[in-house]
């Protein structure tokens, strides 16, 4: 009597101890889970894998018409049982099977054993012929909101004590909550997709405005952003840091728009104090956007656009590292747009006056770097305008 006591216990501690196995498993997955599918896929795996359990799968509620469970994840010798299972969650005479009354009641269901559960009578043929005996459905719930259930099968009966059941109720919550943060962090990414998309259009839209008041430059900024971003590329810069570049490239003469028109569309060449007033437009575009809150660096681009290596520039005569790489590159992919484009004083000067000009100013008042992939991507024609 003691000694089958004693096997009794060790077969219960036994089988506790590959439940708590499994239960830690699943908790890593969901630590590391990217997706949902693949979470339920590794929870059905890890759930199958000591072969205490012959099947797991885990269906999805829809809310449509029929009210259909969706098997979204299954692991297990014998799927095809899956497949000839049609379960929905209607509240109807047909709907009174573990998985959809789990569903509508927020309960977990346990079958101890098929073989003699009257509930389970349109199941039991298909579910004998596969060996299973017992099953448990658990659902998958934050607050009241079924998430998804977990079913899993057994080919002994009475196979969930009232220990076990516990485990995998936790697991359950735990799935729930793991693939709730899934959808709360995929909530958040397409949001900040939609408003880096709103950002962009209307950073275009105050571009466009500018340039209505200045013709002979029309598509001027949007042509420096393009090959400042096309520079940042080779440059191996982030998807994030070349978005910061292009939006800046976009509104870098935005401070133009305090400019009178009749500068701007000057046919001949300008006075020393007509240039003079040229050269505020980066301290305007800087005021403009001063108190714009932004992720990327766009004030200081806007300031320093007109910065040279050597101090010759404007407004502020910075040098070398003081001007933002950014900037720098803005710079490069200015001077050359200006030169292949027309200009009020005079027709576009080719590519050659381009190339030669970046080479003058080579270390000395562009940067290098930018310089050189800018030459690159002309001399090997890997850059078109549109």
């Amino acid at each position: 009597m003691v000694a089958e006591s004693k096997r009794s216990l060790k077969k219960d501690v036994s089988r506790l101890t590959r439940v708590l196995s499994t239960v830690i498993k699943c908790h890593g997955v969901l630590v590391t889970s990217k997706t949902e599918d693949e979470i339920y896929n590794n929870i059905c795996r890890i759930v199958v894998d000591d072969d205490k359990y012959k099947l797991a799968w885990i269906g999805i509620p829809k809310d449509d018409q029929d009210k259909n469970v969706v098997p979204i994840a299954c692991k297990g010798l014998d799927k095809e049982y899956l497949d000839a299972l049609a379960v929905h969650w209607k509240d109807d005479r047909y709907s009174n099977g573990p998985t959809d009354t789990a569903i509508r009641t927020g309960k977990v269901q346990i079958n101890n054993d098929i073989h003699d559960n009257p509930a389970y009578e349109q199941w039991r043929d298909n579910a004998v012929r596969h060996g299973y005996r017992s099953s448990i459905s658990i659902p998958c719930k934050i607050e009241y909101c079924i998430l998804c259930t977990l079913n899993i099968y057994s080919d002994e009966a009475h196979a969930f004590d009232r220990q076990e059941i516990e485990l995998l109720e936790e697991l359950a919550k735990d799935i729930a909550y793991g693939v709730e943060n899934l959808r709360t962090i995929d909530k958040k990414n397409r949001l900040q997709v939609e408003l880096a998309a709103t950002l962009t259009q209307l950073v275009e839209a105050i571009a466009l405005t500018l340039e209505k008041r200045d013709p002979y430059t029309g598509g001027h900024q949007k042509r420096v952003a393009k090959l400042a971003a096309a520079i940042a590329e080779q440059l191996s810069w982030s998807d994030n840091r070349i978005e910061g570049l292009y939006l800046s490239g976009l509104i870098h003469d935005i401070g133009k728009i305090y400019i009178p028109s009749e500068i701007l569309n000057r046919p001949g060449p300008l006075t020393g104090a007509e240039f003079s007033i040229i050269k505020t437009h980066p301290n305007v575009g800087h005021e403009i956007v001063e108190n714009v809150s932004c992720k990327y660096p766009i004030k200081e681009i806007i300031l320093q656009h007109h910065e040279r290596l050597n101090g010759s520039g404007y407004p502020h005569g910075l040098k070398q590292d003081q001007i933002s790489f950014e900037a720098r590159v803005i710079a490069v992919a200015d001077v050359t747009e200006a030169i292949l484009s027309h200009r009020p004083y005079r027709p576009a000067l080719g590519i050659h006056a381009a190339m030669e000009e970046l080479k003058r100013g080579r270390g000395a008042i562009y940067d290098p770097t930018a310089v050189d992939i800018c030459m690159s991507l002309f001399n090997d024609g890997n850059f078109q305008w549109e």
